[in-house]
């Protein structure tokens, strides 16, 4: 918690946000000094801590973001170097507080020439794009428990390699891999979901990003194409690919699902509508079992999704109650689980004891 002398007031953050910035937000120091602004503000405004530094030479105005969203403007600020949009012609100078991302720092891994910082390449083809985790948050791709210490890119040729906010992978890349967003090169939507689903530790995680990458509007035949080739974690990647649905909302619920798939359940319809006898729609559940049982996964986000305006969190809480005594009343199981019973490995179990209970499936008989 920052302290009252070091916490920016609103007039601090007004003069901080009257810095130009581009429609991420960014703010290129380059552009700072063209509106007619000095070193020495930006200097000030990172004292006062109304701004924080992304890249060398790019910062953003200071406010409350999650893990994903800030890894984003990293991202983005790494790949916007390669146009030189603010990037490039200096910074501040060492030691300046607010200091958090940079492309410095000697690689941990090197795999063939010199290292160099960011995502910077020279030539169409062989420049680097965002790739792997970075491209993912570009693109609004949701993740599993996903790792965001470095800023990921891919290029066809030259180095491979890794510093402490840094990875630079080398593969091949076709063009029709590749998009734009504002200008970053990034990897498409595909080839990012199945970078990710490759290097995965668990089923899960695969299965989340491809769940995301579905649910985004990405092409299945592309992605069972990229995946017919030899790779490290093809395999995990293509069961995750063989199961993946668009209709699961949210990583909670994909991990969901991996549990279920991994325990041997059968599938759950999913996202369906009940209605009563009127045909009034009663609710949208996110797993079900023939109409007889009914499965939700319980997350804080999900609930902060759920807010109407001028609703708070005790309102939707009672709205989903209400919601559930409805289906009950229709004769209609409802079980819930949380994060905490993901991590815990319970779900499965919860779910395949009422499955037998409402005679859904016959428990094996034990040995």
């Amino acid at each position: 918690m920052h302290s009252p002398a070091t916490e920016p007031d609103s007039a601090a953050r007004y003069a901080a946000a009257c810095y130009p910035a581009d429609r991420f937000g960014l703010i290129h120091r380059n552009a700072v000094l063209a509106a007619g602004y000095t070193d020495n503000d930006l200097r000030a405004s990172l004292r006062r801590r109304e701004i924080e530094r992304v890249h060398r030479g790019v910062f953003v105005v200071r406010a409350e973001r999650t893990r994903l969203e800030r890894h984003r403007l990293v991202a983005l600020a790494s790949g916007r170097a390669v146009r030189g949009d603010g990037v490039g012609a200096g910074d501040l100078g060492p030691g300046e507080s607010g200091a958090v991302e940079s492309g410095a720092g000697k690689p941990e891994v090197e795999e063939s020439g010199a290292a160099v910082s960011g995502v910077e390449e020279s030539g169409p083809k062989a420049r680097a794009a965002l790739s792997h985790q970075s491209a993912a948050a570009v693109h609004g791709l949701e993740m599993l428990s996903p790792t965001l210490t470095r800023v990921h890119s891919t290029t066809v040729s030259g180095a491979g390699f890794r510093t402490a906010t840094h990875h630079r992978h080398v593969a091949a890349l076709s063009d029709d891999e590749l998009v734009e967003v504002d200008g970053v090169l990034i990897t498409s939507i595909e080839r990012t979901a199945v970078d990710i689903a490759c290097g995965a530790q668990t089923f899960a995680q695969a299965l989340a990003v491809v769940d995301s990458a579905l649910r985004l509007g990405a092409d299945r035949d592309v992605m069972t194409k990229m995946l017919a080739g030899k790779r490290r974690g093809v395999g995990l990647a293509r069961r995750a690919l063989h199961h993946a649905d668009g209709r699961s909302e949210n990583p909670g619920e994909s991990w969901s699902r991996a549990q279920m798939i991994e325990a041997g359940l059968p599938a759950a319809r999913l996202q369906h509508t009940f209605r009563d006898v009127d045909g009034e729609h009663v609710a949208r559940t996110d797993f079900d079992w023939g109409g007889r049982l009914v499965g939700e996964f319980d997350g804080k986000v999900k609930y902060a999704k759920l807010l109407k305006p001028g609703e708070d969190a005790t309102e939707v809480v009672v709205r989903e109650k209400r919601r559930e005594d409805e289906l009950r009343a229709m004769g209609i199981m409802v079980v819930r689980w949380t994060w905490d019973d993901l991590r815990a490995g319970r779900v499965a179990a919860l779910i395949r004891r009422w499955l037998v209970k409402l005679a859904l499936i016959v428990e094996p008989a034990s040995a």
